[in-house]
């Protein structure tokens, strides 16, 4: 949608108004006037909403606080998208998503795209991504590899297809894959879909008992109450089973409400139990308040990857709309500090145990099966 100088600036205002009234240190890592100088690039470069809304996200990465970002909306960006999910594991860039058409690149490395090495097609991207810490680079640059609208802007790309040169079990291969609708279904690593029980998603959280280790496991995907099964039941049933060892996994949460398992802190801090709580890149927000308040019970042992999180972090945002461009952007507006993390400080594990590809082509977990090995 094109839009007149004068509602690009209009916009860009009411960009700058929201930011100092609503977020805490907006100009913590980027100065007022090095922002009000980007604003005024901006208006004499920019007369569209797409543009206006990729350079947008690149400014606002430089708040450099996640929670402060553009959300991505089909009218302004488009439904296309290349048919690959990608993932940084260990050592590099990991195809562990794609359509039917290209399932042989499934579970190969990304070596480059349009013959641009990939550490270059990531230190390219790089602007678009909130540098909140160590991790924010690897963690968010897989989504925008895949997104036409970035890799044109930034030049890794021309038209509506991309050559990849994929690793694929030490043989390298190049394919060419062309945009598709970004709602397709994509097949995902493992092929055969079969993944150990304590990967499976299921529900916001759900339990499982394992009597032969005294272990009672305890999957938390989401900092939101179930109406089904809440909080007080599932302390009902660890009483019930009688076991020692209670594991909380907190590895896919991205966040909500933190106060839901309030209780089970309380009962878990007044308890006997052996603790094991798994931490993983998704975890965030809420998930990572969650994950303090957990790891500082006594017989607490944290495993698993740094989160993308911080403990010290902005949070709780308020969202809004660009007037003109219809632009859709939220803001933090709170500081959320822990006694010990300065911003930017990650929440490192007692033992760091990283996703490597051949367990995730496989279903096994890492993390879980260093726990049982570690209370054998």
């Amino acid at each position: 949608m094109l839009l007149a100088k004068s509602q690009v600036e209009e916009d860009l205002k009411q960009l700058k108004k929201t930011l100092v009234d609503k977020h805490p240190k907006p100009f913590l890592f980027i100065s007022e006037k090095t922002f009000d100088d980007k604003i005024s690039e901006i208006q004499k470069t920019t007369n569209d909403s797409q543009k206006l809304g990729i350079i947008v996200k690149r400014l606002l990465a430089k708040i450099r606080d996640s929670h402060t970002c553009i959300n991505y909306s089909s009218e302004i960006f488009g439904i296309d998208s290349y048919p690959l999910k990608v993932k940084y594991i260990k050592d590099g860039y990991y195809i562990v998503g794609t359509s039917k058409k290209h399932k042989e690149l499934l579970g190969g490395k990304l070596l480059s795209i349009n013959d641009i090495g990939i550490s270059n097609v990531e230190n390219t991207l790089k602007p678009f991504v909130s540098q909140e810490n160590v991790t924010s680079l690897k963690y968010y640059t897989p989504s925008i590899m895949v997104d036409p609208v970035f890799l044109n802007f930034s030049k890794i790309t021309k038209n509506r297809s991309m050559k990849v040169n994929v690793d694929v079990k030490g043989r390298k291969t190049e394919h060419i894959v062309l945009i598709e609708d970004g709602d397709i279904e994509l097949m995902e690593v493992p092929e055969n879909g079969e993944l150990e029980e304590t990967l499976k998603y299921k529900d916001k959280y759900w339990d499982m008992i394992y009597p032969r280790n005294n272990l009672f496991f305890f999957k938390y995907n989401e900092c939101s109450e179930n109406k089904d099964y809440p909080i007080k039941n599932v302390i009902q049933n660890y009483k019930k089973s009688s076991m020692d060892i209670f594991v909380i996994d907190l590895r896919r949460n991205k966040g909500g409400d933190s106060y839901v398992v309030k209780d089970l802190i309380d009962y878990l801090t007044n308890s006997q139990s052996q603790i094991f709580v798994l931490t993983g890149k998704d975890t965030y927000s809420s998930g990572i308040v969650n994950l303090m308040e957990f790891s500082s019970i006594p017989r607490t042992t944290t495993v698993g990857e740094i989160p993308h999180g911080t403990p010290t972090h902005f949070g709780e945002t308020y969202k809004f709309e660009l007037k003109n461009s219809k632009i859709r952007v939220q803001t933090s507006t709170k500081l959320f500090e822990f006694e010990g993390y300065k911003l930017g400080d990650v929440f490192k594990p007692n033992f760091i145990i990283e996703d490597n590809i051949e367990d995730l082509k496989k279903g096994v977990d890492t993390q879980m099966r260093f726990v049982f090995k570690k209370i054998s």
